[in-house]
């Protein structure tokens, strides 16, 4: 068997054995070290063609990719406009300061008279896209001519008043008033009554709550810059909660927030996983081999294997989701499995020759068919999942053909007293 040509190859060429390993071990590091991980928890659901097609529209919404802060007293019986705004105020100058720019594309927290006119004006210049049969009925109505004297009075009443000043130019752009009739219609869209604007801000009708907008500079899906903005948005808050001695408070969500919190979760679930499944490992292989150096080797291959497995992932994708690195507590209970079945056998052999020829194919065989088992995954329309077959499958392959090869050479003579 091959494996046994070479055990003899590398027994009389140590120095190329430790080059290979080398060259192996510093390449895999360098590779990974290119990973690009990828936190979007929906790459686990399976799709079809609608879903993409219905994921690609969800992710285009700008709308979706803004950060809603509410600003609130803490006494829930007080209600006071002016303290809200000036609270207001104070933390959004801060947030432009600090994130505007680097993390934030912009902080809307007021209405400006320019929104307004320019949404008139798209409403105005798209008008007959606008009207329904019924609404043409209306117009009909208002043409009247009495209706249009009535009109124009009344039209001659606000410019003569001290509300003109905002009126003057939606009046003079359409005195008729046929804009209004659209915008009458629009207001049924309100997605939630309780609020309207006081001096451009967006206040609830009861003074008690206040609302504006973040709008991050990176898409929902990278958890990584957002984390960073996230982390900004709290700290700033906090501080000015402190300034106002704790009397107005304020917090936020929305999609970005959302997606780093599922990205902190994800990586908080690896690390567990992992740090159990190797916990309860060591205390398994401490009882069983009291020699520590022993232990040290049978877990060599499943490293290397995992190691090969990522590099080998970087290598065919260039963003892998964070999520199918979390079966890395599966892989360590497979991939060690190579290494004891090798050890025990070399344990009570004569001839590690022998041993490598009898054990090296049921070992192969074993390991190939862990990862056909886990190449299965591909016939799932998931992203995560994919990376989950592709990752595992190398990664078992690796461990086993790396605990033929190196592992003989390592296992010198075992003293079975301490084992």
């Amino acid at each position: 068997m091959i494996f046994s040509f070479l055990y003899d190859f590398f027994n009389k060429h140590k120095f190329l054995l430790y080059l290979f390993i080398s060259i192996l071990f510093g390449s895999s590091i360098y590779i990974v070290s290119q990973v690009k991980l990828e936190e979007d928890i929906t790459k686990l659901i399976p799709h079809n063609e609608k879903i993409v097609d219905f994921n690609s529209t969800f992710k285009k919404i700008k709308f979706l990719d803004k950060i809603v802060v509410n600003v609130f007293f803490t006494d829930s019986t007080k209600s006071n406009a002016d303290s809200l705004i000036d609270f207001t105020n104070y933390l959004t100058d801060t947030l432009s300061k600090t994130i505007k720019g680097n993390l934030a594309d912009d902080i809307v927290y007021k209405v400006s008279s320019e929104n307004i006119l320019e949404s008139y004006n798209i409403i105005y210049n798209n008008l007959p896209l606008f009207l329904t049969d019924t609404d043409y009925s209306k117009i009909k109505t208002l043409l009247i001519d009495s209706n249009i004297q009535k009109t124009i009075t009344n039209d001659y009443k606000s410019l003569i008043s001290p509300t003109s000043i905002a009126l003057k130019k939606f009046i003079l752009k359409d005195p008729l008033s046929l804009t209004a009739i659209v915008l009458k219609k629009l207001q049924t869209l309100q997605v939630d009554k309780n609020f309207n604007l006081q001096n451009g801000y967006v206040v609830s009708k009861n003074n008690k709550n206040l609302l504006f907008f973040i709008i991050p500079k990176f898409s929902g899906t990278e958890t990584n810059s957002n984390g960073k903005l996230v982390s900004e948005i709290k700290k700033i808050i906090t501080a000015t909660e402190q300034k106002y001695n704790g009397k107005i408070n304020a917090e936020f969500f929305g999609a970005p927030v959302v997606a780093v919190g599922n990205a902190i979760r994800i990586k908080k679930d690896i690390y567990l996983t992992v740090t159990i499944a190797m916990t309860l490992l060591l205390v398994l292989l401490t009882y069983f081999f009291r020699n520590k150096l022993i232990i040290l080797i049978i877990l060599l291959p499943v490293f290397f294997g995992a190691l090969i497995g990522l590099a080998s992932l970087v290598i065919f994708k260039s963003s892998i989701s964070a999520v199918s690195l979390g079966v890395g507590s599966v892989l360590l209970g497979i991939s060690i499995d190579y290494a004891l079945h090798l050890i025990t056998h070399l344990r009570d052999a004569k001839n590690k020759n022998t041993t490598l020829k009898d054990i090296s194919l049921p070992l192969l065989m074993s390991s190939v068919t862990t990862a056909i088992a886990f190449l299965c995954l591909f016939f799932v329309h998931s992203d995560a999942l994919h990376d989950l077959a592709l990752f595992s499958s190398i990664s078992v392959v690796a461990s086993a053909i790396i605990t033929l090869i190196l592992l003989p050479h390592l296992v010198k003579n075992i003293d079975k007293t301490k084992t």
